[in-house]
């Protein structure tokens, strides 16, 4: 059983950039030799651990749509085992080491799916005035997005290493 590399993980996301199947994210660990299933990756997700999937439309008359996750989940669940074999419970990674993180990545796949929808709608107009000054707008749009989701993350960041901290001193005193 080997884990990915930091750098394995950075490419695994650049070649998702859509997202990943619950399928697929199975079949990564089972390649690690890692157990993990569809049913559990369900149960991080009803936790809180890990972000819920969203809906993704197949090409193809009936091919009806598919739950995509983003390709950092399997940093995430990747952590979440690490934790799990350190023997921490599932209340603790969640309230320790989980605790704003699935609902910063929805909102980061929700606002860019707003996004790319905005974008499509600029694009199927005439090139004028008003569609440039849109499309300033949503680079502006944009930049503030993720300025507002780095400061989660920071301060999520934040509040993990307080309860560590915390968690340390109660251990110690």
């Amino acid at each position: 059983m080997s884990e990915l590399s930091e750098e394995e993980l950075d490419e695994f996301e650049k070649r998702h950039p859509n997202g990943i199947s619950s399928s697929e994210i199975v079949e990564v660990f089972e390649q690690r030799g890692f157990k993990f299933s569809e049913a559990t990756l369900r149960k991080y997700v009803q936790l809180g651990l890990l972000p819920r999937s969203i809906r993704v439309g197949r090409k193809g008359k009936h091919k009806g749509s598919q739950g995509m996750y983003p390709a950092s989940i399997i940093r995430q669940i990747q952590e979440i085992k690490r934790l799990l074999n350190e023997n921490k419970t599932i209340d603790e990674i969640r309230n320790e080491y989980f605790l704003l993180r699935s609902d910063i990545e929805t909102v980061e796949q929700s606002t860019e799916r707003l996004f790319d929808r905005v974008e499509t709608a600029i694009d199927g107009r005439r090139d004028d005035a008003t569609a440039e000054a849109m499309r300033r707008d949503l680079r502006l749009a944009r930049e503030a997005a993720e300025s507002l989701l780095e400061r989660l993350r920071t301060i999520e960041s934040r509040l993990v290493t307080r309860a560590d901290m915390l968690r340390d001193a109660a251990k110690t005193g």
